[in-house]
């Protein structure tokens, strides 16, 4: 591969894991739920502003990875800007490691995904499973 080609490479997965990164953040931050807002409404064991959802298995299993996907895709993106001074042969060795770990961060956010339409639409597992094969 030319250095031309392998910039561009590197370049393109920057962009991805910046987008992998931007769907993680969001789906923290946009979860389908409501929260606590009083506590003499407030179901037993949950605190003020905590999701309704928060102690169902699979928001967790979305929460964590999620979490994973979001800071595996921030680390290679740190990793991308530093890879511009590299010599060539460690840069194609470095590009078959991000291209991996990227394709395994797009991964955790379809589980993630997954489990959180779990959440969402109950006990149709086919609905859930449906939705999310669309998605991805």
């Amino acid at each position: 591969m030319h250095s031309e080609g392998l910039n561009n490479a590197i370049n393109s997965t920057t962009v991805v894991d910046v987008l992998i990164a931007r769907v993680a953040f969001a789906g923290i931050f946009q979860v389908p739920s409501q929260y606590v807002n009083r506590k003499e409404n407030s179901p037993p064991g949950l605190s003020l502003g905590e999701a309704r959802i928060g102690q169902n298995h699979c928001f967790i299993i979305f929460f964590i990875f999620d979490a994973i996907s979001f800071f595996t895709s921030l680390v290679f993106v740190g990793v991308h800007t530093s890879v511009v001074v590299i010599q060539s042969k460690e840069k194609k060795q470095l590009m078959v490691v991000i291209n991996k770990i990227m394709w395994l961060a797009c991964m955790l956010v379809l589980v993630a995904y997954l489990a959180l339409s779990f959440v969402v639409v109950g006990d149709e597992w086919w609905l859930a499973i449906g939705v999310t094969i669309n998605i991805g």
